[in-house]
């Protein structure tokens, strides 16, 4: 559960080996605090994801969000062709 008066964040990245690389990212890149994480050994156990919840001010989340999006797309773009969004972004 996020404190009251903090931003959260939600980072999910499939495979599982992909997530745990943007949730280790994220938290390196700013000061953030974790709320939750789930992965396939914990709390996901059928599917392939990794799951990471934060919590901080406003601008250290979206810099731990934007930082886990753009490393999980170069990851993922050199198993394939690059991820696209069919969705509007909202960071």
């Amino acid at each position: 559960r996020a404190p009251i008066g903090r931003a959260c964040g939600i980072i999910v990245g499939a495979p599982a080996s992909v997530g745990v690389l943007m949730a280790d990212t994220a938290l390196k890149s700013a000061n953030v605090e974790v709320v939750a994480y789930s992965s396939p050994a914990h709390g996901t156990s059928f599917s392939n994801e990794a799951i990471l919840v934060i919590s901080g001010d406003s601008g250290a989340v979206r810099q731990a969000v934007t930082s886990a999006r753009e490393i999980g797309k170069t990851v993922l773009a050199t198993l394939g062709s690059e991820p696209k969004n069919d969705r509007p972004s909202y960071i």
